[in-house]
């Protein structure tokens, strides 16, 4: 969900759908959309996909829903089999923002994401021999994908 001006749905799905698709393709890296599956609406500030995912070892299904709200509480949550889970940050008891990932009643508190992934930059960054945890392939995926589903949509 993103905030702020009011944005049409292709904007909101150019900002918001890398993070679902991130998720999506770091679980199935070798993944596609099958084609004949892809259902896609871009309709006033809400974009939505969904399509069936394969993989070498079979298929899922993947539903990912991008809105742009004016106001109110940020919701971000992603799952699996029907498990979701609720992903915010918070500053922890040090003043240090850090990641909140909730389901349920449950909570886990850890280093703020994208802090890992820049001090994971700069220490490949440093050491040639370390890998990005984001490795240039996977990028292209997601836009590969990002820009499937918009035609998909400018189609519609």
């Amino acid at each position: 969900m993103a905030r702020g001006p009011l944005r049409a749905a292709r904007d909101v799905w150019i900002d918001m759908a890398p993070h679902p698709l991130s998720l999506l393709l770091s679980w199935l890296p070798q993944g596609q959309i099958r084609e004949q599956s892809l259902e896609v609406r871009f309709e006033g500030a809400e974009a939505s996909a969904k399509f069936e995912f394969q993989h070498p070892a079979g298929s899922c299904s993947a539903d990912i829903v991008v809105r742009h709200r004016p106001g109110g509480t940020l919701v971000r949550r992603f799952g699996v089999n029907g498990n979701l889970a609720e992903c915010s940050g918070q500053p922890g008891p040090t003043g240090e923002y850090e990641s909140v990932l909730r389901r349920g009643s449950v909570e886990r508190r850890g280093r703020d994401f994208m802090s890992l992934l820049i001090q994971q930059f700069v220490d490949a960054a440093r050491d040639r021999e370390l890998e990005l945890v984001t490795a240039n392939h996977a990028a292209l995926n997601n836009l590969r994908l990002q820009l499937q589903i918009m035609e998909a949509a400018r189609e519609s």
